[in-house]
């Protein structure tokens, strides 16, 4: 075969792959399965200021950190790691069939990075077969999966003493020390079958690898840190729930004792029962004009229903400003 040939043959065969890396990533997409960009790098202008303090110092996970010689002490553990998981029943046929499944993903991985990764397609399915199986232990050692598909004869995950080990957690969390979470999904699905809530299920296992205790409840995080960021803010948002909401549960003798009357404007007995005010400019409507000071009409609306009533408060007919 000719110079020229070969040329044209190897064209071809990009021109193909291109065509088939291309679909399938609009295909993850589609499925929500691959977010694209977003593993970030961290900006310039934050590295300046502490560059080591966004950089792993004991365990590196995915490409960007991969071969650092002060990280690789820790790479002959992480593979104790992955066959310990591989050990829990699984045998050598699942890792066969992970491979393959990875390695299809490569178009969603690359997508995954908001920079271009430098390892060919062989190289950075085995950086992900080989994180993810090393994530995927540290989520079952000592979780109740850990019961459900035990080490044989008794044996003790190498993921204990990991976990307890300084910096590995946080070196977990940093911005650029992650993988998709779709790659551990891919595994789980391989290794123990497929659930509708799988990435819930992972979720949580991270959770409680990073010390929290609580559930988050979402479907769409990227990766570690993502979960992490979305747990946290999940918690802020509830925290400002509680703070913005008033509930008045007041039965007629306390509101006369208050010096307020309730006066009811139509069917609704429940309003006359339970008043809930929502500070939610959007949920109520408040007349603060001349006509409404002492009289001030409120009307509170329950999905597609609505409730009006005056509520009048004796001895003190100020206006207030107050988006119910």
């Amino acid at each position: 075969m000719s110079t020229m040939e070969e040329e044209t043959k190897d064209q071809k065969t990009r021109h193909d792959r291109w065509k088939e890396t291309t679909k399938a990533l609009l295909g993850a997409v589609r499925k929500e399965t691959c977010q694209p960009y977003s593993i970030p790098v961290v900006p310039d202008d934050l590295r300046k200021s502490n560059e080591t303090a966004y950089m792993p110092k004991v365990v590196s996970i995915g490409p960007r950190y991969k071969g650092k010689k002060e990280l690789l002490p820790m790479e002959e553990i992480k593979w104790r790691c992955v066959a310990s998981l591989l050990s829990r029943t699984f045998g050598q046929n699942a890792i066969d069939k992970c491979m393959e499944a990875i390695i299809e993903l490569d178009a969603a991985v690359r997508a995954s990075y908001v920079d271009e990764i430098p390892l060919d397609r062989y190289a950075l399915a085995t950086t992900m077969l080989f994180d993810g199986c090393f994530l995927l232990e540290l989520l079952i050692c000592e979780s109740k999966l850990d019961l459900e598909i035990p080490i044989p004869f008794n044996g003790n995950s190498p993921g204990i003493e990991v976990k307890k080990m300084e910096y590995v957690v946080s070196d977990l969390m940093l911005l650029e020390n992650q993988i998709p979470i779709f790659i551990l999904e891919t595994l789980f699905v391989n290794l123990l079958g497929s659930s509708n809530q799988m990435r819930e299920f992972i979720q949580n296992l991270a959770l409680r690898l990073f010390g929290y205790s609580g559930k988050l409840m979402v479907r769409s995080t990227s990766h570690f840190l993502d979960v992490a960021y979305s747990y946290i803010e999940m918690g802020w948002t509830d925290k400002m729930r509680e703070e913005n909401e008033v509930r008045l549960s007041l039965g007629a003798n306390d509101t006369k004792a208050a010096g307020i009357t309730i006066r009811r404007l139509n069917n609704d007995d429940d309003f006359l029962r339970y008043l809930r005010v929502s500070l939610s400019p959007q949920t109520t409507e408040l007349n603060t004009n001349d006509e409404m000071k002492k009289n001030r009409k409120i009307q509170i609306r329950t999905g597609s229903s609505s409730t009006s009533a005056h509520v009048q408060q004796k001895g003190n007919h100020k206006s207030k400003n107050v988006s119910l």
